[in-house]
């Protein structure tokens, strides 16, 4: 199963952090304990947060590259949340 898009996603309750998968068949997957855990899996709030909120997607070639170094995906997405927060600063001042 191949993923299409993936979202990473604020957890409400502690400071960790989920990521969605959307697959070709577009099925959503989550890494949160409450799809993880149960059959057949829930839509989880963390897929709804993707479904109703349409949040950029994780750029996929960076991400695998990453994946399993916590501290390294943490640290690509703030360099880039960073450029998002200077790019609305500029577009705001103009």
């Amino acid at each position: 199963m191949e993923y299409t898009e993936k979202y990473r996603i604020y957890s409400e309750s502690s400071k960790r952090t989920h990521i969605v998968g959307k697959l070709e068949s577009g099925e959503y997957t989550c890494d949160c304990r409450g799809w993880t855990g149960h059959m057949p899996r829930p839509c989880c709030k963390h897929i709804r947060e993707v479904l109703y909120t349409h949040p950029e997607p994780l750029d996929l070639a960076n991400y695998e590259k990453l994946q399993g170094k916590k501290g390294k995906v943490n640290k690509a997405f703030d360099t880039l949340k960073n450029s998002w927060t200077t790019q609305a600063a500029g577009t705001i001042k103009e």
